[in-house]
């Protein structure tokens, strides 16, 4: 299943996107977890006559313990205006003269009326459904490409409605080899490397990747097939499946396809309060939970995308379901070279069951932002997720402050759970849910091999102490290097400790402890200096989430099994929880304030090149440098700055106060940075600081085998490599989003991209040709506090 292409690097075993392998089913997420009752197999998917694609999208409460709902991207602008045989959703077929009608009504006794209304919502729902059935996979489509199968792959299905000009193309604008050798080196991108350069700067009907108004490679044309897959698929046109093959008069009588009537009873049967007891909707679930991961019968195996469930606090508030509104997981596949799993996911593909209100897209605005912040994060060593692919849908206009052109991410991670996943079922009391998401975080997240089984060990605890340490460790370098999330709630907080979902963030500039990076946070509860105290807040509520399953593990010297936990009363749940809760978080809280100080006096230390680790480096070095900047120095220049440091004090004496204060005097323009009022007393603490600096690596570095100039040259070196001369500053975002809004300038989107991805390079520094435009982009430029993007762009 390879396509023998040369992808631009000469590579002859690449796969396109559809060929990549699929993750080994121990590890798959949606057969590990429980689905959606509305959608609960791949073949939910298919569209029938008696089936409600609506439900694939229609914002609703997701219960029963579901971890995530099946659904499909469906890119179009919201509220949706589909047509189809002649008829629009929006208007209502005319049966009579409005005028007509509405004085038939009023004639009506309430009762009528009521009867009425009810039947002229479920005609009009049943228009919206019979016009959103061509958008979706059909019994047709399924039995064509029963041939086709490979178990190994997923099937590339493109639905009627989707061929339509009406459809929106795709335009690829640029995407990440760094990313793509990391995660996913079988990858086949075709030649996208050569499109993006002969249309850089091109507008028409032309410059479209992929999408009915993209013109069709030839069959023969092996890398423009690639290309044309990979952006059709990462754009949410091209829908990835496998589904089983199951006959038509099958799928006419049963339940495996569209939203079974069987289910509807049920929904209906528990509004009316003839709900199932917590004992029999467990067993029940656990029944279809083991027949999808034997694939028995037929109709509970295959594989299609999902979105996960989740809830969280928002600003320290509670905010209950949220779930992935705008994220859809196509794919699990692996890195064939480290056996890493990932999973793919497009951001901003359209509307999912947890979209509540919202369009479930994204704007080139927000999206252009979190491409470049993850690989500049990455760049900086800083865990992420990663970012593959951006793709513009330019004939979607998206409401946000302004209309915005639409665009999708396609972002990668091992996993996509988080912290909110967690409180989503402890906050319901479903534990079971909890028990499942927590041993398939620890088996496949953390990669641990004795989570279940008959040699199975308590995981629970060990799973919060896992996150903290993580998230500790990642904070920790967020406060070293001025980046700023801007939206810490729970639900954006990875238990891999990776830093997810970019939104109003920012690197600092004039370093400033209190900066607040998002506009809605007019409290600052997410300001610099508070992402440790925010943070610590949602490892709280993690251990809130689990503390009742510790409580079992600890009691029984185990971790619980099937069944066990739903079996338990809620007094009984919430004794557990009592009895480990507190004792935990004290010793949680101090684990992750430990790790975060210890962390962050590590990057510091990295930063000052500084090889020993001292008691005293906080209150030495570190925050006296701090103090140095705060108000008035750029962060990143300063910094950087430092590598020129043996240049004027060659000897690193600390007596050599000539070259002391030529250095100190390089490190800011003084008289036009500070006011006259606090000028001299920062640069007398500026002088002071260097000399203590001087003497430290002087101590550490220079001695009998290592002369001065040796230690001098090999601290430069150490200097640069751990402070960049490139951040992705505020205004440099916006300056590749303006360009690719008015040029359509993909180039310098490339150039961007490879700066975040290397920022430790002497970009603009060495002064050569051609590097002024290097120079400019590590500029101070226009400061952070302008023009930052909502949470929901």
């Amino acid at each position: 299943m390879t396509s023998r292409t040369t992808n631009g690097e000469g590579s002859l075993s690449k796969r396109s996107i559809l060929n990549l392998p699929l993750a080994p089913k121990g590890t798959r997420f949606t057969e590990r977890l429980l689905p959606d009752p509305l959608t609960p197999t791949p073949s939910a998917l298919v569209a029938v006559e008696e089936s409600a694609p609506s439900l694939l999208r229609r914002s609703r409460q997701v219960g029963e313990g579901a971890h995530f709902s099946y659904t499909t991207p469906l890119a179009l602008e919201f509220p949706y205006s589909l047509e189809g045989n002649g008829e629009e959703v929006k208007n209502e077929d005319a049966e009579e003269d409005p005028e007509q009608e509405t004085k038939r009504v009023e004639a009506m006794s309430p009762e009528e009326r009521e009867t009425f209304a009810m039947e002229r919502a479920k005609k009009q729902m049943e228009k919206v459904e019979r016009l959103m059935r061509p958008y979706e996979v059909t019994p047709e489509m399924v039995a064509d490409s029963a041939s086709e199968k490979d178990l190994d792959r997923l099937q590339g299905y493109l639905p009627k409605g989707r061929k339509s000009q009406s459809y929106p193309s795709a335009r690829i604008l640029g995407y990440s080899k760094e990313c793509l050798q990391d995660c996913v080196p079988d990858l086949d991108v075709g030649d996208l490397d050569v499109w993006l350069k002969e249309h850089a700067k091109k507008d028409g009907p032309d410059v479209y990747t992929s999408g009915p108004m993209a013109k069709t490679p030839a069959k023969d044309d092996k890398a423009a097939l690639a290309r044309y897959e990979l952006s059709d698929f990462l754009s949410g046109r091209l829908l990835g499946l496998q589904l089983p093959d199951v006959k038509d008069a099958d799928i006419e009588q049963g339940a495996e396809r569209g939203v079974a009537e069987a289910q509807h009873k049920r929904v209906v049967r528990n509004r009316e309060g003839a709900s199932e007891s917590s004992e029999e909707r467990w067993k029940r679930a656990s029944d279809t939970l083991a027949k999808r991961q034997k694939g028995e019968p037929k109709e509970y195996s295959g594989y299609a995308p999902w979105s996960n469930a989740y809830s969280g606090h928002q600003f320290g508030q509670w905010a209950g379901q949220l779930g992935d509104g705008r994220a859809i997981t196509l794919m699990e596949t692996y890195n064939s070279k480290t056996n890493q799993r990932y999973e793919i996911q497009l951001k901003g593909a359209g509307r999912t069951p947890y979209s509540r209100f919202a369009d479930g897209l994204a704007v080139l605005f927000s999206s252009v932002r979190e491409f470049l912040a993850s690989e500049a994060m990455h760049g900086l060593g800083i865990p992420t997720s990663r970012a593959l692919c951006l793709t513009s849908l330019r004939d979607i206009s998206v409401r946000r402050e302004q209309r915005n052109p639409a665009a999708i991410v396609a972002r990668i991670a091992p996993i996509w759970v988080r912290v909110g996943s967690f409180e989503h079922h402890a906050t319901r009391g479903e534990w079971e849910s909890v028990r499942l998401l927590g041993e398939f975080t620890c088996e496949v997240g953390y990669g641990w091999k004795d989570v279940t089984g008959t040699a199975a060990k308590p995981w629970a605890e060990r799973l919060i102490k896992e996150c903290v340490i993580r998230n500790a460790k990642t904070i920790a370098l967020w406060q070293v290097y001025g980046f700023m999330h801007g939206v810490m709630n729970t639900d954006n907080i990875s238990v891999l400790g990776l830093t997810i979902d970019y939104g109003p963030y920012g690197f600092m500039d004039i370093f400033d402890r209190h900066t607040i990076c998002n506009k809605s946070d007019s409290e600052g509860r997410y300001a610099y200096h508070m992402q440790p105290t925010a943070a610590m807040f949602v490892m709280e509520q993690l251990t809130s989430s689990l503390a009742a399953i510790v409580g079992f593990e600890r009691k029984h010297g185990r971790p619980p099994r099937a069944g066990e936990l739903v079996a338990l009363s809620s007094s009984e749940i919430n004794e557990l929880g009592k009895e480990t809760n507190e004792q935990i978080w004290t010793e949680m809280k101090s684990l992750f304030m430990d790790t975060v100080i210890e962390h962050w006096q590590d990057g510091w230390r990295k930063r000052l090149a500084l090889q020993e680790k001292r008691d005293d480096d906080r209150y030495t070095l570190i925050e006296p440098l701090t103090d140095v900047m705060d108000g008035y120095l750029d962060m990143t220049h300063t910094m950087r700055k430092l590598s020129r440091l043996p240049d004027f004090v060659q000897t690193l004496d600390e007596n050599d106060s000539e070259g002391i204060d030529k250095f100190v005097e390089s490190l800011a323009n003084w008289e036009n940075d500070l006011p006259s009022y606090v000028r001299d007393d920062r640069k007398k603490a500026a002088v002071k600081w260097v000399k203590t600096y001087v003497q430290r690596l002087r101590e550490e570095r220079v001695s009998e085998k290592n002369t001065v100039e040796q230690a001098a040259q090999q601290i430069k070196k150490d200097l640069q490599a751990a402070n960049p001369s490139f951040i992705l500053r505020n205004w440099v975002a916006d300056e590749v989003i303006e360009r690719l809004q008015n040029g359509d300038d993909t180039e310098f989107l490339e150039k961007v991209l490879g700066m975040c991805l290397h920022p430790f390079q002497p970009w603009g520094e060495e002064k050569a040709e051609g590097q002024a435009e290097d120079e400019r982009l590590c500029s101070l430029g226009t400061l952070l506090t302008t023009n930052m993007p909502s949470c929901s762009s």
